[in-house]
């Protein structure tokens, strides 16, 4: 049997409906751990057969960002009699549930900024759409896809984050006993146990040892009787009868019932910067998570960490302003204390957020012109996050 610790990958999606593809296919071949088939140009292949089978799951990891402008759309001026408003072939996506929108207007136009992903332009046939495809830009809400390698414990509370889009490693299709495999299991070593990694735990009648070359000395014991011991004897155990029940005929899908939950699995979760944000807020300690399993929350303060060096911060990074308060009066203040906003002088447009990152106000008429006045008498400083993201 192998030890190994836990992990993660961030896992960056290509560009181009070539880069939804692969994501695709990356994200579906963990299930049944076959990523020695990818070839360059196997996705398009690997999704046409997804599709074709109704599997949509597997599309759900593909994120297609989507833009479109309506050239003469005007919020301020109303059509004249016999006159039609441009239609904007992307409002449909403001009224699906797996879709994020963001719509900027202005008195020459609208542009509607889409993040979705390729199921729902499947199941709605509107591949179509796809002719709208870009990069994201600073408008579009993102989309981030990881890979756990963590145990079936631990994958079991991640999934509980059922926003998320989910494709995890078989035990019901994986066997164990094959070459691919190394003929053996591998287990995750729990955050509280401090025992090395390595290949081929072995018991040799006076404790295990660990080491790729079973002639190799250079290991030190541990004793069965310790409580390491008694955790390596019963994955000895397990490993030993889930691989006895394969050789007499028992499938993957039924000698699997005798398997622990320290068993690693890999597990790809994508989902937006939003919901990024709830899983750190229950799973990640640093983030001000009470109570989350330990195990879980090694995993999510470290992924956090590493949001913050790639500054994917959990709102749109497009202008922000920070409001001090030297000119306004008790009450403003209390109303104004820790707001952020982003005000275009030019139409009078304002969205403001909350601390947290919410939106608690977007507009464009007479209310937004005074708040935006209001704010533009504040002084103000530019950020690039919100406090609560330090």
């Amino acid at each position: 049997m192998k030890l190994i610790k836990p992990y993660f990958e961030i896992i960056e999606q290509e560009s181009g409906l070539e880069g939804i593809y692969k994501q695709i296919e990356l994200a579906g071949r963990t299930c049944y751990k076959s990523e020695d088939k990818i070839t360059p140009d196997s996705a398009k292949g690997f999704v046409d057969r997804m599709i074709k089978s109704g599997h949509g799951a597997m599309l759900e990891h593909g994120t297609v960002y989507l833009k479109a402008d309506s050239e003469f759309y005007n919020p301020f001026i109303q059509p004249e009699d016999g006159e039609e408003e441009e239609y904007n072939d992307l409002f449909k996506y403001g009224d699906n549930n797996y879709s994020v929108c963001h719509e900027q207007r202005s008195v020459n136009g609208n542009t509607i900024y889409v993040t979705t992903n390729l199921r729902v332009l499947v199941e709605n046939n509107w591949l179509d759409d796809l002719k709208y495809l870009c990069e994201p830009t600073e408008y579009h809400e993102k989309r981030i896809t990881v890979k756990f390698i963590c145990d079936r414990g631990v994958s079991h509370e991640l999934v509980r984050h059922r926003v998320f889009s989910f494709a995890q490693e078989s035990t019901r299709y994986c066997n164990y006993s094959k070459d691919k495999f190394g003929k053996e299991l591998t287990f995750i070593i729990p955050c509280w146990l401090d025992i090395p990694e390595g290949q081929s735990y072995w018991y040799d009648g006076l404790g295990y040892r660990v080491g790729a070359d079973i002639q190799n000395q250079n290991f030190g014991y541990i004793k069965r009787s310790s409580n390491y011991g008694n955790f390596l004897n019963a994955l000895e155990n397990d490993e030993n009868v889930y691989l006895r029940l394969l050789n007499e005929g028992w499938t993957p899908q039924q000698a699997r019932s005798v398997l622990p939950n320290a068993l690693k699995t890999e597990l790809v979760m994508t989902g937006t910067l939003e919901q990024w944000k709830g899983f750190f807020k229950l799973r990640s300690p640093l983030y001000g998570a009470i109570g989350a399993h330990p195990q879980a929350a090694e995993l999510a303060d470290k992924l956090y960490i590493q949001f913050k060096e790639k500054k994917l911060y959990f709102k749109m990074s497009h202008y922000k302003e920070t409001v001090q308060y030297d000119h306004i009066d008790e009450e403003q203040e209390h109303s104004f204390r820790h707001l952020y906003a982003d005000w275009n002088s030019k139409t009078n447009t304002v969205t403001v957020w909350n601390k947290e990152g919410i939106v608690i106000y977007s507009g464009y008429d007479d209310e937004a012109k005074a708040l935006g006045c209001l704010l533009s008498n504040i002084r103000c400083q530019k950020i690039d996050k919100f406090p609560h993201e330090d």
